[in-house]
């Protein structure tokens, strides 16, 4: 299941991205598509690390393994999703 949210006025919809909801979005509007998050490898730390893009924040957890800080990075994201908080 994909969060989904739209704007009051229809013209904004945030969701981490999928194809398939690209496939049904772009057949009907101007799409335009924003990286949320980046996943980085701490070299000094020797481990994976989640930064959100628009401010900078790098969270805390950290992970041996990048699927592991993608999963993680996922869940932030769905979580700010369902909370109203700004993605991008």
């Amino acid at each position: 299941m994909t969060l989904v949210r739209i704007s009051p006025d229809g013209k904004e919809v945030v969701h981490l991205y999928d194809d398939n909801l690209f496939e049904l979005t772009s057949k009907t509007a101007d799409i335009e598509v924003e990286r949320a998050s980046d996943i980085f490898f701490d070299n000094e730390k020797k481990n994976w690390k989640v930064r959100i893009l628009k401010t900078g924040e790098v969270l805390p957890a950290s992970f041996k393994s990048r699927e592991g800080a993608k999963t993680y990075e996922i869940s932030v994201l769905e979580s700010r999703l369902r909370t109203g908080e700004s993605c991008v």
